[in-house]
C-alpha cells in the first residue's frame, strides 16, 4: 500500500530513449521523460505481492545499453 516513485538515469549524447521491459506489478507505471530520465510510479494493487524482473534499455546513437533489476512487493499480513 505504499507509494513508489522511482527515477532512473541514463547519460550520453544525445540523450538516449528510455524502454521497460517485463511485467511491472499492477499499480505501478512506466514513463519515458525524454530527456534522459524515465520513472515508474505508483502504488502495487492489493494482491500483487511477488518479485517482478524487469530490463531497462537505453538507446541512442552510440549504441544500446541494458540493465536488469527485480521490483519486489512485499505483502504485509493482517492481524
Amino acid at each position: 500500500g505504499k507509494a513508489l516513485h522511482l527515477t532512473i538515469r541514463a547519460t550520453g549524447y544525445p540523450l538516449p530513449v528510455l524502454a521497460e521491459s517485463g511485467p511491472l506489478p499492477a499499480g505501478l507505471y512506466f514513463t519515458d521523460n525524454a530527456n534522459g530520465t524515465a520513472v515508474i510510479v505508483g502504488t502495487p494493487a492489493a494482491g500483487s505481492g511477488g518479485r517482478y524482473p524487469i530490463t531497462i534499455t537505453a538507446t541512442n546513437a552510440s549504441g544500446t545499453a541494458t540493465r536488469r533489476s527485480t521490483i519486489v512487493v512485499v505483502q504485509r499480513r493482517r492481524r
